[in-house]
């Protein structure tokens, strides 16, 4: 007979992306019109509603089967019309519930709901400590790596000693995947709820560590570029100081690169030569190195390279080349 009296029919608002647990103070805006009917309907007769989350957030009217089984039962504090057909509305949950049937899905989802008993006092023990102290050391990590996150969600959750409470209020302020949401607000049991939450908290704590790292290395990256950049500039503006000289550099650095493009040389011999010219370029005007690398690369770039000239074999012709510039001479 108790079974019975906790059994109770209300309005429901399938939720998309979102989770509502008990003793939670949230607000959302509504688009769908009959969730918006389903809040009205709350509102005016003064029922609670049961929220519950969809499995597919695709689906935009969904059935029973498209629900999750277990929702939060809620009392609407504050509706707010918005330009458009959107609502935000807020609402304060209140237990948690079971779907036990959907008998009516228009123009509102009207829910048979079993309201699930009130969690007993947890017995405090040395493992329940620790375990809520781990928790505590990581929501503070996570805290500091969240970009959105405030210190002050933290000083609401260090006041309480309940297992289940703290699980319920970090899962709520957590933007955690909605099926782990889904899983804490699933498990009954309040230090088998933490411990949930807790290897969740662990994920979350490390996939933000490791996208900081990632952060840092790219961040590191740009600087070296920028520095890079930056230093050249200052080089041209030198350059620019020191008069014709400088500019003088400038374009002779840009000759030697367009002969390279020019000339017909082998890959090898390209990248040689576009590393010296490089080495060139960050020479001091008039140093004796300069001098000694502007005399290799004039005197490699004017080989005929890829110039053929045709064979001759013929003897003769030979014997009166010779005979014409070495006269006498057998």
């Amino acid at each position: 007979m108790e079974e019975l009296n906790r059994q109770q029919t209300m309005p429901a608002l399938a939720l998309r992306g979102l989770t509502v647990f008990p003793q939670m103070l949230l607000h959302f805006d509504v688009g769908r019109q009959a969730s918006i009917q389903a809040l009205d309907e709350s509102m005016a007769s003064g029922q609670p509603i049961f929220l519950v989350a969809q499995r597919e957030l695709a689906v935009e009217s969904p059935q029973e089967k498209d629900l999750y089984s277990i929702g939060t039962i809620c009392n609407v504090r504050q509706i707010l019309r918005l330009p458009g057909d959107n609502v935000r509305v807020m609402v304060e949950g209140v237990s948690r519930g079971r779907l036990c049937l959907l008998p009516k899905t228009t123009p509102y989802l009207n829910a048979l709901v079993e309201e699930l008993p009130a969690e007993q006092p947890v017995r405090r023990s040395t493992r329940t400590e620790a375990l809520i102290r781990q928790t505590y050391e990581l929501f503070e990590r996570f805290i500091e790596l969240a970009p959105k996150m405030t210190p002050d969600v933290l000083l609401s959750v260090l006041s309480s000693e309940d297992p289940g409470y703290i699980a319920d209020y970090i899962a709520q302020n957590l933007p955690m995947r909605t099926g782990d949401k889904q899983a804490i607000l699933e498990e009954l049991r309040p230090v088998r709820r933490l411990e949930r939450l807790c290897q969740s908290l662990r994920r979350e704590v490390e996939i933000l560590e490791l996208e900081q790292e990632m952060q840092g290395k790219v961040r590191e990256q740009l600087t070296r570029s920028q520095r890079d950049y930056v230093l050249r500039e200052q080089l041209k503006v030198l350059q620019q100081e020191l008069g014709e000289e400088g500019a003088g550099g400038d374009s002779e650095i840009a000759e030697y690169r367009q002969r390279i493009a020019k000339a017909k040389l082998p890959q090898e011999v390209a990248d040689k030569l576009t590393k010296e010219v490089g080495r060139l370029e960050k020479q001091p005007f008039g140093s004796a190195e300069a001098t000694v690398l502007r005399n290799y690369l004039d005197t490699v770039l004017e080989l005929p390279w890829g110039k053929h000239t045709k064979e001759r074999v013929n003897v003769e012709a030979a014997r009166r080349v010779l005979d014409a510039d070495h006269y006498g001479l057998e």
